[in-house]
């Protein structure tokens, strides 16, 4: 494995209800006060084909596998237009300025992996850059669809706790590959209360100054 490792890309991943967007939001507001550059970003992204995928979530049907090729596909072809794109990945933070982000391959891999392949979304995504930091926050399926549920939002078609414990079964697995990849990998437990993963986290960035 030798995918480039991009310094100040930092990614969270986990499954539905495990507080990606909150503990995302939480750093970039952090990092505002430290009067450090920053920039949130998320998977599916605003182009056509995260528009596209955004309205699959919705609307498709999780158990064909014709569906999960076709999403694997249209997630691959977003993610190449986020990390190589006009203010990309790529050019935001080789810029000096910590890209965020909420979902990057390793989603693709435990979503679609349920009825697909994981092995060849990996390959498919192979080609792509590393972030310097991965977070996994993990909570119970069961945690997390009662937070979905407080939404009071339609649901994506995963937001199911039997479907999440296969995703989130995947995402070990997938993470698991990548231990020596030189990233910096950490798993948070967001079953404990926002402020305490908030100062996990934190500790864990070299970047920032030691407040336990």
């Amino acid at each position: 494995m030798n995918n480039r490792i991009i310094e100040g890309f930092i990614v969270f991943e986990g499954i539905d209800g495990s507080g990606t967007t909150t503990q995302m939001n939480r750093l970039a507001e952090r990092l505002k006060r430290l009067n450090i550059p920053v920039r949130c970003d998320s998977e599916p992204t605003g182009s056509v084909a995260g528009r596209r995928l955004r309205t699959l979530l919705k609307t498709g049907n999780a158990e064909d596998p014709l569906f999960n090729t076709t999403m694997s596909s249209l997630f691959s072809l977003d993610r190449a237009l986020h990390v190589y794109g006009e203010n990309g990945i790529i050019s935001t933070a080789t810029g000096g300025v910590k890209l965020l982000c909420d979902r990057y391959f390793w989603s693709t891999a435990a979503y679609q992996g349920v009825n697909g392949d994981v092995d060849e979304i990996l390959e498919l995504n192979n080609a792509f850059p590393l972030p310097e930091y991965l977070f996994f926050l993990d909570v119970d399926p069961n945690e997390a669809v009662k937070r979905i549920d407080r939404r009071n939002a339609a649901k994506e078609i995963y937001e199911t706790a039997a479907f999440l414990e296969k995703v989130r079964t995947l995402y070990r697995a997938a993470l698991k590959r990548y231990e020596d990849s030189g990233m910096k990998i950490f798993t948070a437990d967001t079953s404990q209360p926002a402020d305490e993963t908030e100062a996990f986290i934190a500790s864990c960035l070299d970047f920032l100054p030691k407040c336990r």
